[in-house]
């Protein structure tokens, strides 16, 4: 099989543009991106597990209710386990542009979810 010269070079520009997504400078703040998610997730599973137990919040996800309520250390390993492997799979497709736009879609949602564990902690503050 001959490919033509022009379908040849198309192709490679293709190939090129596809793997550039980001600088190898954007790349390492990427994974500080990826690390944030990581620590930001299990801040959360930390926080909810604290804020249920007072009986001030409830776990947002249906799946994982049950397991906020009798058993904590497994809702915490599942957490960490789901957020990582989340992480892990946006860090190995970090040359598709889909997985970039993932990975800054998800530190900004658990960034929004920090927040809310701070603001019930100052809710907290204010009346003790």
């Amino acid at each position: 099989m001959v490919l033509h010269p022009m379908t040849q070079q198309t192709s490679d520009a293709c190939h090129r543009y596809h793997l550039m997504v980001a600088t190898p400078d954007q790349l390492k703040w990427l994974y500080g991106v990826i690390e944030a998610i990581v620590i930001l997730n299990l801040l959360d599973a930390v926080l909810t597990i604290f804020w249920v137990h007072t009986g001030l919040a409830q776990e947002a996800n249906p799946l994982l209710q049950p397991l906020v309520h009798h058993y904590a250390a497994l809702f915490i390993a599942m957490k960490i386990t789901l957020g990582a492997v989340g992480a892990w799979l946006l860090w190995q497709h970090r040359h598709r542009a889909f997985a970039v736009i993932g990975a800054f879609t998800v530190f900004t949602a658990y960034y929004a979810v920090f927040l809310q564990h701070l603001r019930l902690a100052c809710l907290v503050a204010l009346f003790i």
